[in-house]
Parts: C-alpha cells; sequence; structure tokens
C-alpha cells in the first residue's frame, strides 16, 4: 500500500498541496537519510579501533503488537583490557560513537523481519537509569526479503558509558503483528574509538 495517496477536489487546491508538501518532505527525509548514512560510514573507515558486543535474545511467541518490547543487557565493556592491549589511556581517546548496529540470527538463519514495525537501542550508566542515550533506531518499511535488520546509528558520543566497567543497552522493539513463534535472535553492537 502507497503511504501517500494523491486526493483529487474539484475546488480544493488546499488538500493537493498539503499532499504535495508530504511527498517533498519524504523525499527529502529518505535523501538526508542516504547523506547521513554515507557520512557516517566514511566516518567509520577513519576509526582508529573497533569495540563489538554481540548480544542474544528471544521474541516470545504471543508477544503484542500494541506493547513496546525492552530488552536489557548488562554489556562488560572490557576497556581496561582494550587499553593495556594497545597501551593507550583514557586521555588518548577523543570519542567513541556507534558505528553499525544490526540484528540477525544464529548460524544466520535466513528471517523476514517485515515483523518489525519500530526498534531503537538506548544505551546507559546502570547507577543512572535516566541517562539513556538513544545510540540506533529504525522505523522499518517491509520488503519481504530475508535480510538482516540495520539500524541507522546515533552520532553521539559514547566516552562516557563505554569507559565504565560495565554499561546497560536497551533494545525497544514494536511488532506489526501478534509473534506466532519463538524465535532467537543476536545483535551487534559496534563501536569506533577514536584516538586524539
Amino acid at each position: 500500500m502507497n503511504k501517500y495517496k494523491i486526493a483529487y477536489y474539484k475546488n480544493d487546491f488546499t488538500s493537493v498541496k498539503s499532499v504535495i508538501k508530504d511527498k517533498i518532505n519524504f523525499s527529502l527525509f529518505i535523501t538526508l537519510s542516504i547523506l547521513l548514512f554515507s557520512s557516517c560510514r566514511k566516518e567509520t573507515e577513519n576509526a582508529d579501533f573497533f569495540l563489538e558486543y554481540p548480544l542474544e535474545f528471544t521474541i516470545q511467541t504471543g508477544a503484542n503488537p500494541i506493547l513496546t518490547h525492552v530488552f536489557t543487557w548488562s554489556v562488560p565493556s572490557s576497556w581496561n583490557n582494550f587499553l593495556s592491549q594497545n597501551n593507550l589511556s583514557n586521555s588518548d581517546i577523543s570519542s567513541i560513537r556507534p558505528v553499525s548496529i544490526y540484528i540477525t540470527t544464529p548460524f544466520n538463519s535466513p528471517i523476514n523481519y517485515d515483523f518489525v514495525e519500530e526498534a531503537k537501542v538506548r544505551i546507559y550508566n546502570p547507577n543512572d537509569a535516566s541517562s539513556k542515550q538513544t545510540i540506533g533506531e529504525i522505523y522499518f518499511e517491509p520488503t519481504n526479503r530475508d535480510i538482516d535488520l540495520y539500524l541507522l546509528p546515533g552520532l553521539s558520543d559514547c566516552n562516557k558509558y563505554v569507559m565504565l566497567p560495565q554499561f546497560k543497552i536497551d533494545l525497544n522493539l514494536r511488532f506489526r503483528e501478534i509473534i506466532r513463534t519463538n524465535t532467537n535472535h543476536r545483535m551487534f553492537i559496534k563501536f569506533g574509538v577514536f584516538k586524539k
């Protein structure tokens, strides 16, 4: 089904203008998203190091599309190990930014993620849940293809979280339909570490 429907009115140019304006705004949003994604890819290539965290979860049978389903992990950062292995200190680091976030199935079993309507990932300090910061999100358009679910990574600096011994990650999912069977999934979050 098309996102926008052209409305025809005999003498009502306001409605037609509104529809055209919506189409232009949507096209502009898509263009800016592509430009942002390509600039993020260039920045990703310039990162000095990468840290990747795989996180597993199960979507349960009967999960309701009316609710937002939240999956939470306490993630050991291994930050001190990273510093010692690379002969670095915190003062050598300028920023840590998310560069890639995607959801797939264990062993790359084919799955169609069209049942996901919205996904958002947030990072925060385990001792301060009010400090949640969005690091990736997507409002998913159905594709009818078996593909991994890629989120758009945010541009925010995550130094104050990744440098902790442990940080927390929330994944918020909303579904288009009631889930009919249990499925196992794995989310990979990759951070780019940039030196001064």
